[in-house]
């Protein structure tokens, strides 16, 4: 693909970041003894700190601090929203009910009045965090209009890794337990053990705060600050010294990956000699190349990596001594969470030793003793790193020169790579591990068969001959027996039983790890014996589900990581168009596929935790039943470990770069997936 600058490129950065000193001032006001922060909790936090320190008229000395201090600069403003409001005579979302009458009852000025005299009244008594409530704009609390600042602020720390917060995967943000994590980063950050220019370098959207396999629009391989900086400086060799703000961020904005950058500086060399400009492009996307802009040059100015300047009204920039400095203290090359570079999967240990090269690199060291590698990681033996380490000597460029029996030789720090834990892992325990180069057993310890131990043979046959067969309370007999043979969490029947209610079959709850601490997953099983899966309605499935859980399983809730809805067939999932239960208009029909996207979008919204749907033929059940039964036997298993290496969440088989859902009805397929 030849690089341009397009909206459909664009990436979103946050653009309200607009002081580098408040960045700093609201890290710094944390509680480095906490463990997180909730988003509302830093918004308040935030505001009440600004306030008591005085600083809030540093930072928002225009509309906020004006406004909250009793004087009236949007007077008109306000009384023109009125007039539209008027017109319409429908009250918009955000507007205070009393407040739409008074608009509709009296006079525009007469309605400006009182809103402004209201506003300055109650600010005047609530000059601390109370005051985030009350009505700032006609439609909007001071809640709403200060969240917009907060959030850009506290995402700005989450790429940075200083403040991730890890609800972000596998699904979106989950619940007000979920929220900002404090990081040994953070502390060492504020200790000023690292530095400004160093954190901006490690700025990525890879896994911080976002949920890249939802917004693939952020799925991006690009360091931001890290590649304007080279991008200036490929433009340095090209004796181009100057670049203007438009189109130095508009083509940042633009990157897919840092191996764009020389086609990036090539397009800019193209642009200046053909003396183009920017008329042609749309005025929406001009603007946002502007809060793109304002989003990051502060931070590269006031931190004198680039140099701003003004000629015949046009900004420049230019890269300064010591930002050229800093890059070539930074790793040329990246990778990033979710993605595979040819077989290798970019794993925590992957990252490990990654961040081990680098290091030894970067203090002039271009030899690793092998014993050295697995002294740190002791559960890995030397054969599984061999093999580690020949994917790492795939990479290109690879960071390794050669591998011998008992040491592997480096290549030169160009071709290391930068690892940002905090930012590249969901998981803090992987991340703490990468960060600090230390290991616990439960890092890399992952439980494997290493004999395969088969079911009871009148089980596996039970199962089978129940689900071919049309007795739907048989095959919930026979699933719940199985499930209770596992000897592993609590497994309560609903199902026929419980015919004249609306509830699901079976539910399986289990302890599960999750970041060190024990929480509960929930496993809703439905079973479709015969052909009753070709009469599936998504939408009471969907009903049923929500209401056991809602009714049975509430008090759970608090420490819930998940749901996996699990629906067991006969011999074959549908998986074509017009199958599975719809018998109306072909044109309204669902395929199964899309049956199961209805289940998971439901789930998550009547219950904001991450969410999997699996469909599974009997014969595919049997294999992952088989491949459970023997884990949990030959382990001694009393919970789930987050280390069982296909099971929820985890792996390959039931979680996949970018669905949450998966039908399966292949079981050698599924054989390989599990056993080789």
């Amino acid at each position: 693909m030849v690089f341009t600058i397009s909206k459909e490129r664009m990436y979103h950065f946050p653009h309200n970041t607009l002081f580098t000193e408040e960045l700093i001032f609201m890290l710094k006001s944390l509680d480095l003894d906490r463990k997180s922060y909730t988003f509302k909790e830093i918004v308040a936090h935030l505001f009440q700190s600004e306030l008591n320190e005085g600083v809030f008229k540093k930072f928002h000395g225009n509309m906020p601090y004006k406004i909250i201090s009793g004087q009236v600069p949007d007077k008109k403003a306000i009384r023109i929203k009125f007039e539209v409001i008027k017109k319409s005579g429908k009250k918009p979302n955000g507007m205070p009910e009393e407040l739409f009458s008074k608009v509709m009852s009296s006079s525009l000025d007469e309605a400006t009045d009182y809103f402004i005299k209201k506003r300055a009244s109650e600010f005047a008594k609530k000059k601390d965090g109370s005051a985030l409530k009350i009505q700032y704009k006609p439609t909007k609390t001071w809640q709403q209009n200060w969240v917009e600042f907060v959030r850009d602020y506290i995402d700005f720390a989450a790429y940075c890794g200083l403040l991730p917060c890890y609800y972000k995967l596998p699904t979106e943000r989950a619940s007000p337990e979920d929220g900002y994590v404090i990081t040994p980063k953070l502390k060492d950050f504020i200790q000023n053990k690292i530095s400004l220019e160093e954190i901006l370098m490690e700025f990525k959207y890879s896994n911080s705060s976002i949920n890249i396999r939802r917004y693939k629009q952020f799925n991006i391989e690009v360091r931001p600050f890290y590649a304007l900086l080279k991008l200036l400086s490929i433009l340095k060799n090209k004796k181009i010294n100057k670049v203007e703000r438009k189109i130095l961020f508009g083509s940042i904005s633009c990157l897919t990956n840092e191996k764009e950058l020389d086609s990036a500086a090539e397009f800019i060399d193209e642009f200046i000699k053909s003396k183009e400009d920017f008329d042609d492009y749309p005025i929406s996307f001009i603007e946002e190349i502007g809060r793109f802009a304002t989003g990051m040059h502060r931070f590269l100015t006031e931190t004198d990596l680039i140099k701003e300047y003004s000629e015949k009204g046009i900004t420049y920039y230019s890269i300064t001594k010591k930002g050229e400095d800093l890059l070539n203290k930074i790793p040329q090359n990246s990778l990033f969470f979710g993605h595979y570079y040819g077989e290798l999967y970019y794993s925590h240990v992957v990252a490990f030793i990654l961040k081990m090269f680098k290091d030894y690199s970067e203090n002039g060291d271009n030899e690793v003793g092998l014993s050295d590698v697995l002294d740190v990681l002791k559960n890995i033996d030397k054969d599984e790193l061999s093999e580690i380490l020949e994917g790492i000597s795939r990479l290109n460029p690879s960071p390794i020169k050669k591998i011998e029996e008992n040491k592997i030789l480096l290549n030169s720090f160009t071709k290391q790579y930068d690892v940002s834990p905090y930012v590249d892992f969901a998981s803090l325990e992987e991340a703490g591990f990468i960060y600090l180069q230390r290991i616990s057993e439960r890092t890399t310890k992952r439980l494997e068969i290493k004999r395969l131990i088969i079911p009871p043979k009148d089980t596996l046959k039970a199962l089978v001959d129940a689900a071919l067969a049309s007795d739907g309370t048989k095959y919930e007999d026979e699933v719940e027996k199985a499930i209770r043979l596992l000897n592993l969490g609590d497994v309560r029947r609903f199902g026929q039983k419980t015919a004249f209610q609306r509830l699901s079959d079976i539910v399986w709850k289990l302890e599960y790890e999750s970041n060190g601490e024990i929480k509960t997953l929930l496993i809703i099983i439905e079973t479709k014996a015969g052909g009753a899966i070709s009469a599936f309605k998504e939408d009471k499935e969907s009903e049923d589900m929500i209401n056991t859980l809602s009714n049975f399983y509430k008090d759970d809730f608090t420490n819930l990581e998940g749901i996996w809805a699990v629906i067991l067939d006969s011999n074959k999932i549908p998986d074509s168009k017009g199958h599975g239960g719809f018998r109306g208009d072909e044109k309204l029909s669902k395929s199964f596929m899309e049956k199961m996207m209805v289940i998971h979008k439901r789930l998550t919204a009547a219950f904001g935790k991450p969410v999997l749907v699996t469909a599974f033929a009997i014969r595919p059940f049997l294999e992952y039943y088989t491949y459970l039964y023997s884990i949990i036997k030959q382990n001694n298993l009393t919970n789930i470990n987050a280390f069982v290496e296909e099971f929820y969440m985890k792996g390959k088989v039931f979680f996949d770069d970018y669905r949450y859902i998966k039908i399966l009805n292949d079981e050698n397929h599924l054989r390989k997936s599990l056993f080789i």
